[in-house]
């Protein structure tokens, strides 16, 4: 089952202080990481705390 994956305004400000091939980087590895499996913890991707989008 594929998950959503939906930015903070917050995140999406982050990403976009990288240059673009950076960007296309972490958003590469963030789709390959997440998109599947995204609250599976392993040794490279750990629980984060809270999520404003739920709040």
């Amino acid at each position: 089952m594929k998950f959503e994956i939906n930015f903070t305004a917050t995140a999406a400000c982050h990403i976009r202080a990288y240059r673009k091939f950076e960007q296309q980087i972490i958003l590469d590895a963030i789709e390959e990481q997440l998109v599947n499996e995204p609250t599976a913890e392993t040794r490279n991707k750990k629980q984060l705390g809270e999520n404003e989008l739920f709040d």
